[in-house]
């Protein structure tokens, strides 16, 4: 993959603007669980929690993220990968141990509160999913921790597993998907590699970067020219195709969990120790956002839906942002 390496500014009011999020903190009865994906349906906010070697649990909010319930428990083990809304139903991914690693759950509940199995597989375990021009795909973690695949369905509840495995060393860690491309970020390996996909996860397609290794999240808008990957000790990748990258300065020091874009102008990135960083110039420069309320917390999801920003964290904190 070829890769341009080009200067990059990290000051606060610098080319990328200053922070303009503000955050709040919402209260959510998660104590102990993993705030693991968040998705909107148009009304309602869903998420999807994680309790380590245990179970499962859905929050949902009607209000706009002000105040949270709970939906129901168990459809999963200690990880659930991930939460859509597709094809007018919430479709859910997660872990469902041994011999079940991924399995998918449908559900119209406006309380996430009713579901129903539509697909199970000893083959992966799900880390994240995305939707493309035509099909929800689930990126996975391979049974035997040696490699990445992906499953995906054009209705929600039919399902197929890919034809090739898209990363063979390491792991995959993050997929984002718009109108053109699939794209998946493989984490933990010596040298950095992407799996793209065009038709929808079908097929993948393998590269590797010279750009270094520790890419973690990757985001991009839903037209497919804007791409932006993040990872360890700060790192920052674009790109406006998805094949091929530039390498950026480092945001900070510290290392990225997540990455999301508004659709409009804005990019966040999130921290493994409770920061966000905003982007109004496609990642050329970044400011820290200081009214963001979690702590050191470890961010496990952040996105931007319904006109809100929202972020949660691995000990089950929540904030909204506007």
């Amino acid at each position: 993959m070829p890769i341009t390496s080009l200067p990059g500014i990290f000051a606060a009011g610098a080319a990328g603007g200053s922070a303009s999020i503000t955050w709040t903190n919402r209260t959510i009865s998660a104590t102990g669980y993993r705030l693991e994906a968040c998705a909107y349906n148009g009304s309602v906010y869903g998420i999807i929690g994680a309790r380590v070697s245990n179970t499962s649990k859905f929050f949902y909010s009607s209000d706009g993220g002000v105040t949270w319930n709970g939906g129901s428990t168990g459809q999963f083990n200690h990880y659930s990968g991930s939460i859509q809304w597709y094809n007018s139903m919430w479709v859910a991914a997660g872990d469902g141990g041994s011999s079940q690693w991924c399995k998918v759950y449908t559900g119209t509940s406006s309380t996430l509160s009713s579901w129903t199995n539509s697909y199970t597989t000893n083959s992966h375990s799900p880390t994240a999913s995305c939707i493309g021009s035509s099909k929800i795909c689930v990126g996975a973690i391979n049974g035997t921790w040696g490699g990445y695949r992906a499953s995906n369905s054009s209705n929600g509840t039919t399902w197929s597993l890919a034809a090739n495995t898209a990363l063979t060393s390491g792991y995959g860690q993050w997929i984002c998907g718009n109108s053109s491309k699939m794209v998946i970020v493989n984490a933990n390996n010596a040298t950095q590699t992407f799996a793209h996909s065009s038709d929808n996860g079908d097929t993948w397609t393998t590269q590797t970067t010279s750009g270094g290794s520790g890419m973690i999240s990757i985001g991009c808008n839903s037209s497919g020219t804007k791409y932006i990957a993040v990872g360890t000790s700060g790192k920052c990748w674009t790109s406006t195709n998805g094949t091929t990258w530039s390498v950026k300065s480092a945001i900070s020091t510290d290392d990225f969990s997540r990455v999301t874009y508004d659709g409009s102008s804005k990019w966040c990135a999130a921290t493994g120790n409770g920061k966000v960083f905003e982007s109004d110039d496609d990642g050329s420069s970044w400011a820290e956002n200081t009214t963001v309320n979690v702590g050191t917390s470890s961010i496990s999801f952040l996105i931007y839906a319904g006109g809100k920003w929202l972020l949660g964290t691995t000990d089950g904190k929540l904030n909204t942002g506007t």
